[in-house]
């Protein structure tokens, strides 16, 4: 079952005609624009997600699947739930892994723990970790919440967790700062720590903000 079938499957359990889904929905749709929807003639974006999980609607059902957990979620029927970019590629919290291009995809948070963060929905993402480097803090395939904000990309805080790559390999692991050099530091202490120099290709995907707990 395709995402429009789900919204026309949804629509019908509430008994709803096409045009009484629209005027139910807190956006700009028209009947015709809904039903086009339903028969797959056109994609639905992330403001009608949002706005059917408004109206009760379960956002890992409608999404289809069996999605990676969803965080901090309430029960079918919740109104709080926000659908965020979910990043296509995996981190790695082991030796790294290629960069793969992000192709989009939702998953649902809690807008309670957004605030609770001080994350802005248009800046949060979700991740999954691969690997054991960073155990016992965060697992392989443990969901992460990332930061992708301006001011988390800008400036490493010493001793935080980040996903960064460097060259084309990308890595979920402390940053610590020292005198010219910023050090890559694991939880696991099987890895050993790796000096990033200066002239590498070191950019800042984010930082992680929570992994089943706020860090």
């Amino acid at each position: 079952m395709n995402v429009g079938e789900r919204i026309r499957q949804f629509r019908e359990s509430r008994g709803w005609t096409l045009a009484e889904m629209a005027n139910h929905l807190d956006v700009d749709i028209t009947a015709q624009s809904l039903g086009r929807y339903e028969l797959g003639r056109r994609s639905p974006d992330a403001e009608l997600l949002e706005a059917m999980v408004r109206l009760g609607c379960d956002p890992a059902w409608l999404l289809g699947g069996s999605p990676a957990p969803a965080i901090e979620m309430r029960p079918t029927g919740t109104s709080d739930a926000v659908l965020i970019e979910r990043l296509a590629f995996r981190a790695s919290a082991g030796s790294g892994a290629l960069v793969i291009e992000p192709t989009g995809g939702t998953g649902s948070v809690r807008s309670e723990l957004l605030k609770r963060l001080g994350l802005r929905a248009e800046y949060a993402r979700l991740m999954e970790a691969d690997g054991d480097s960073m155990l016992p803090t965060i697992h392989h395939g443990d969901p992460l919440l990332i930061d992708v904000s301006p001011e988390a990309r800008a400036r490493v805080v010493d001793n935080k967790i980040y996903a960064f790559t460097i060259e084309n390999e990308a890595y979920v692991k402390r940053l610590r700062r020292e005198p010219g050099r910023i050090v890559m530091v694991s939880d696991n202490r099987d890895y050993p720590e790796r000096a990033i120099p200066e002239g590498d290709s070191f950019r800042i995907i984010g930082r992680v903000k929570w992994v089943e707990r706020e860090l």
